[in-house]
């Protein structure tokens, strides 16, 4: 809620936690998702490539950016599973299919207008080199597309993003289902389970993982893990390469060139990265078939997951940006007026969602 009376009325700095792409930033003020950052708040994104994005959109701002990365419970991989039906696998994924009631309109749109099957093939085609339309923005087929679908061309571009995303992480569950894989995610899965049999053999149906804790629990309980971010995800370290390398299973993440990890862990990631499916499936019955090496690599882990990537650490530089001086007893562990500081949990149900069913 960075609009400007909230921050006019707080004495202290709001800090804006970024944790996705630029589209997906919130616009109150009907000026653009990079409006806010002309307030007067602290930006603290966890990927560096927004940092490119301020420079072009508003470069004052840029004396207000602070990358952090992403945190984790460090301890995790000293907790091991909970509950009844905990299951030693060979693979898990938490994963959604991504999308909406807008993607489901475009290409119900495409369906009934076949002429723009072509252009939007091409716009696909362009995203999973790139990630991005670029240049394509400005063709006359896409403009036109546009205009018939009577969506911004930004719009098209996302959930065409989300389109390239689904088409690479169904592609994993083909690749990996008949190796064990558990697949753990949103409802938009079940659409596909009567049109694909991997999905249908790997999704964990009515498995739904709603906590820290129970997201822990599986990758504990899972020889190795999978991470593969969306299209539009650019250079950024996503909350999960954290969460499994504090755990008892081995990571196995996307090729991403420049990518924040290689700058966080100062090119001292221990783990290989896949570029295409078919090496993911090369990795995976690699360690699969090698456990010594898998818990050589996952302790390797646990030693760079280190208190500088706890929550309490990140929570602590957050406040600190926020308001220093008042910050510094809660990092002392001495709050102001003794006792200690409090934390409250507020209902999602005491939320609207304005942006519909996901």
């Amino acid at each position: 809620m960075l609009m400007p009376k909230v921050v006019e009325a707080l004495n202290c700095y709001p800090v804006s936690v970024i944790v996705d792409s630029e589209q997906h930033l919130f616009d109150y003020c009907d000026r653009g998702g990079f409006s806010a950052f002309e307030l007067d708040i602290k930006i603290a994104p966890i990927y560096r490539s927004l940092e490119q994005d301020i420079a072009t959109k508003c470069p004052h701002a840029l004396e207000r950016y602070h990358f952090l990365p992403p945190a984790t419970d460090i301890d995790g991989w000293r907790r091991p599973p909970t509950g009844d039906a905990v299951v030693w696998r060979n693979i898990s994924w938490i994963a959604s299919l991504v999308g909406d009631h807008f993607l489901d309109q475009l290409i119900d749109f495409v369906a009934r207008h076949p002429f723009f099957g072509g252009i939007m093939r091409e716009c696909l085609n362009r995203i999973s080199s790139v990630g991005y339309l670029h240049d394509y923005k400005q063709r006359r087929e896409v403009l036109d597309f546009c205009a018939s679908l009577g969506w911004e061309i930004d719009f098209l571009e996302i959930h065409l993003q989300n389109i390239v995303t689904n088409l690479e992480r169904t592609a994993i569950v083909e690749e990996l289902s008949h190796r064990g894989l558990a697949l753990y995610g949103n409802d938009r899965w079940n659409m596909l389970i009567p049109k694909n049999r991997a999905t249908a053999q790997s999704f964990m149906s009515g498995r739904t993982i709603s906590s820290h804790r129970a997201q822990m629990d599986v990758y504990n309980a899972s020889r190795l893990s999978i991470n593969m971010p969306q299209a539009q995800a650019k250079t950024g370290m996503q909350y999960r390469i954290l969460d499994v390398m504090a755990s008892r299973s081995l990571l196995l993440t996307k090729h991403i060139d420049e990518s924040d990890i290689d700058a966080v862990f100062e090119g001292k990631f221990p783990l290989p990265r896949f570029r295409t499916t078919a090496e993911l499936g090369k990795f995976a019955d690699h360690y699969l078939a090698r456990e010594d090496e898998r818990q050589t690599l996952v302790k390797a882990c646990h030693e760079l997951v280190g208190p500088s990537f706890s929550f309490q650490e990140r929570v602590t530089d957050y406040l600190n940006l926020s308001n220093a001086a008042a910050a510094a007893p809660l990092s002392r562990g001495v709050p102001e007026g003794g006792g200690r500081g409090r934390l409250d949990k507020i209902e999602w149900q005491r939320f609207t969602n304005w942006t519909g069913r996901r």
